[in-house]
């Protein structure tokens, strides 16, 4: 078999075993995104802006605020403000998109481990689960099951292979 599909297939192991607690993080940040987005809209819908004090205030002989666009300071500087709080928002709804892509992408994945290790016996399912889950080397999973180490990463091979040639085979239809 060849190695970058060895690790490819080791890799959706890894997050098979890994997807609750994967899913998870996803989901907390998701949390924080819609927090955030839901405090920027808040600021929009209330105009809650802070603007600051011109630097040169007007003298009082000056009583009308002329401007080329007919904006005065207050207008344009609010205008920026929430344009940059809309933007905000957008970047944060994008990222929240981009995590739900992450999440669906995952579970499609892992829908496809665990069609490939059905029928797999649970004692080879439990080599799986000590290997990619505990994350045990060979030589504990060896004393633990009472076999010797070349035993264990001959059947992790021989599942590995399995796997393989069920992605080929998934990948030609």
């Amino acid at each position: 078999m060849e190695k970058h599909l060895f690790d490819k297939i080791e890799e959706q192991l890894r997050k098979y075993f890994a997807k609750d607690e994967i899913i998870k993080y996803l989901k907390g940040k998701l949390d924080i995104l819609d927090e955030q987005i839901k405090a920027i809209a808040k600021d929009i819908k209330e105009c809650n802006i802070m603007l600051e004090p011109t630097i040169n205030s007007p003298s009082f002989e000056e009583r009308i605020q002329s401007s080329s666009t007919g904006e005065s300071y207050a207008e344009r500087e609010t205008m920026r403000v929430t344009e940059l709080q809309i933007r905000r928002m957008t970047e944060r709804q994008f990222e929240r998109e981009k995590i739900l892509d992450q999440i669906d992408a995952l579970q499609i994945e892992n829908n496809e481990i665990e069609w490939k290790i059905k029928d797999f016996t649970e004692d080879q399912k439990k080599l799986l689960k000590l290997l990619y889950k505990n994350k045990w080397y060979e030589q504990q999973i060896a004393d633990t099951i009472f076999i010797t180490q070349s035993q264990v990463n001959r059947r992790k091979k021989a599942m590995l292979n399995k796997l393989a040639m069920l992605d080929e085979w998934n990948e030609v239809c």
